[in-house]
C-alpha cells in the first residue's frame, strides 16, 4: 500500500475536526513574465490549486502525456512507524500514483493543501528541475512534510511535469520546521 495514502490512516485518526485555516499568503520569486520560469511557476500553482479543489483531470493534465510518475520515499523513523501502524513493512519508495489521493472517499468533506516553500528552477528552456520544501495539510494542519523534486519538458502545449518524488516526514513523529506562520 502506498505511503501516501497509509499517511492519510494515520493522520484522519488523529486529525481534530476543525475549520481550516486560512491558507498564508505563498509569494513566488519575482520572475520575468513570460519566462519558462513563470510558466513553471504557473504549472506550481495550476498544482496546488488541483489538489485544493481535487480536480483529477486539471491534476492530469499538468503531467506529461497524462502519466503519472508521483514517488515517495519516507524517512527511516517514518517508515518505522507506518510499519508498525500497518503491519506490514514500508518500502524505501513507493509509488503514490496521484489519482488514487484525489478519488479517496475520506477526503470529501476534509479541506487539504500542500504548502510549498523555496522553490529552485533549473531550466535551459526545453528541461526543467524543480526543487522546494512542502508540507502536505489537512483541515489546516500539518500531516507530512520533506523535499520534492519535479523533473519537468517543455512541450507545444506548455511545461508538463514527467515526474515528481518526495520525501516523507510524519508530522506525528518529526515535526516540520517553523515556518513562522
Amino acid at each position: 500500500m502506498a505511503l501516501r495514502r497509509l499517511l492519510f490512516a494515520a493522520a484522519f485518526a488523529t486529525l481534530a475536526l476543525t475549520p481550516a485555516r486560512e491558507a498564508a499568503a505563498q509569494t513566488p520569486p519575482a520572475v520575468e513574465a513570460g519566462s519558462d520560469e513563470a510558466a513553471i511557476h504557473d504549472v506550481i500553482d495550476r498544482f496546488k490549486a488541483a489538489l485544493v479543489a481535487k480536480d483529477k483531470p486539471g491534476m492530469a493534465n499538468l503531467f506529461y502525456e497524462g502519466n503519472v510518475v508521483w514517488l515517495s520515499s519516507g524517512h527511516p523513523s517514518s517508515r518505522d512507524a507506518m510499519a508498525r501502524m500497518t503491519g506490514e513493512p514500508a518500502q524505501i519508495v513507493e509509488d503514490e500514483g496521484a489519482y488514487e489521493l484525489l478519488d479517496d472517499p475520506r477526503l470529501a468533506e476534509i479541506a487539504i493543501e500542500e504548502r510549498f516553500y523555496d522553490p529552485v528552477i533549473r531550466t535551459d528552456g526545453q528541461i526543467a528541475t524543480v526543487t522546494f520544501d512542502y508540507d502536505f495539510r489537512a483541515q489546516g494542519q500539518i500531516q507530512n512534510w520533506g523535499q520534492e523534486s519535479w523533473q519537468m519538458v517543455k512541450t507545444e502545449a506548455g511545461w508538463k511535469i514527467l515526474h515528481l518524488l518526495f520525501s516523507v516526514n510524519l508530522q506525528l513523529i518529526t515535526p516540520a520546521p517553523s515556518r513562522g506562520e
